[in-house]
């Protein structure tokens, strides 16, 4: 193939790039997905629990993408009575639990939009009980979403008395506040930075009035920028300089050689000229000899030497297996029979267990391994209760919680890895008092609790 041809799909890149910085696609600022307004209103079922409906104001700029994402933690029991509509996009609604959360989805998964759109979601939480019971609730968890704008939350029909309002990372306490209205209370943060949690609690009491109908306005539009001169120019630029790049390579070549002839080639010579010469000069010098180095297999030096995949490429490598005495074929009628001849070691030469029933009693589960591989938590009976244990494979397992401060439903606890650390979601009989504890487990044990 000469070298005009290699550079071909050069010439094409060039072209596709000059296209997508003329349309705006390249050269432009990348758009950041960010919450032009979140406003969420909180209110009484018949039933007497708590109904959550989200009005949700998103821009997504220009990226393409599929809908609204909502995660729910389900310390209030798993949403039910699920209602989604959006004007702008699909209002199909997908629902499915990942084992901490709860997780809704709105939107067609095959279709895409950009631009700003706005999402309606509405769920009750069955087990937020707000007519004389403690409420303790997580509207959004840290590092859950990216900034937002106008963060609204709005009490209709009950208020919180002796209220509490955090805002920020884990551990946070207070930042922001709840006032009264007639029919319940609200707060608005303005901005919710990115990765900041907000969380209300208090004793709930029903009010007699509530808003009735809500209406909330939408944001303003937004016109992504124009692509501009700027950017045409710069892929007319990028354009003509991969052009003169193609044109020059041609006439030079990009192969440095140490000789003008193949017996040169053949035997260099050391610290002699150089030139650079064409493909197709280049193969006129090169000889046939091929000394495969060190290590390399039969079916590797196959493809170095055609320089791509080949059809023969599965012969070539079993060949190298029968050669190395790994495997043995015979054939047995119309079939073939393959015979492994290399002997697999036994699982207790290299690992040894981390439980067994005689140490670690009948039940142990919700195994959880960290990021880094070398240390495992799980729930077990060991000592009798329902505890968290840490354990690698140089050590015995070490108790890190009991059974009183943990949340288990189930036969799963709310236990998960950070980079360095353990995060166990940890409950009480006072819903007010839930915590989330971390333990780090590559530094001395340590424990920050909270009252999120």
């Amino acid at each position: 193939m000469s070298l005009r041809w290699k550079l071909l799909p050069t010439a094409v890149f060039a072209a596709v790039v000059f296209v997508l910085v003329a349309n705006g696609t390249l050269g432009a600022p990348k758009d950041v997905v960010d919450f032009d307004a979140k406003t969420i209103v909180l209110s009484p079922t018949d039933e007497g629990t708590m109904r959550v409906t989200e009005y949700v104001d998103i821009n997504f700029g220009r990226n393409q993408m599929r809908g609204y994402l909502r995660y729910v933690r389900t310390d209030l029991g798993i949403p039910s009575d699920i209602y989604a509509q959006s004007d702008t996009m699909s209002s199909q609604l997908s629902t499915e639990f990942d084992g901490m959360d709860y997780v809704m989805r709105v939107g067609d998964p095959d279709e895409t939009s950009n631009g700003q759109h706005r999402f309606v979601l509405s769920y009750e939480l069955p087990l937020a009980f707000i007519n004389g019971w403690p409420l303790n609730y997580s509207l959004i968890d840290p590092d859950e979403d990216p900034v937002t704008d106008r963060f609204h939350v709005i009490l209709d029909g009950f208020r919180l008395n002796n209220s509490l309002c955090s805002v920020g990372d884990w551990g946070d306490i207070g930042g922001c506040e709840l006032t009264d209205t007639a029919f319940g209370q609200e707060v608005i943060v303005e901005p919710l930075e990115a990765n900041a949690g907000l969380n209300i609690s208090g004793t709930a009491v029903l009010t007699d009035q509530r808003m009735g109908e809500i209406s909330i306005p939408l944001p303003a539009r937004d016109e992504p920028p124009s692509s501009g001169v700027l950017p045409v120019t710069a892929a007319l630029t990028a354009v003509a300089a991969a052009a003169l790049a193609v044109l020059r390579n041609v006439r030079r070549g990009m192969n440095t050689v140490g000789a003008t002839d193949a017996a040169g080639a053949a035997i260099p010579v050391a610290g002699g000229p150089t030139s650079r010469v064409t493909d197709s000069a280049l193969y006129e010098m090169a000889t046939v000899e091929f000394a495969a180095p060190k290590g390399i297999q039969p079916w590797e030096g196959n493809v170095i030497l055609n320089e791509h995949l080949g059809s023969d490429l599965q012969s070539t490598w079993v060949s190298s297996l029968i050669g190395a005495g790994v495997i043995s074929i015979e054939k047995n009628g119309q079939a073939v029979d393959i015979e492994l001849l290399v002997s697999r070691e036994e699982l207790s030469e290299f690992a040894k267990p981390i439980v067994t029933r005689e140490q670690g009693g009948y039940y142990n589960t919700s195994a959880t391994i960290s990021p880094q591989g070398d240390k495992v938590a799980y729930i077990s009976t060991k000592d009798g209760l329902f505890d968290v244990f840490v354990a690698n494979g140089a050590t015995i397992a070490t108790r890190v919680s009991r059974s009183a401060s943990v949340a288990i439903s189930g036969s799963r606890c709310g236990c998960g890895w950070s980079r360095v650390r353990l995060r166990i979601k940890s409950a009480s009989a006072d819903r007010s008092k839930e915590a989330l504890r971390m333990i780090a487990t590559m530094r001395p044990l340590r424990f920050a609790a909270t009252t999120r």
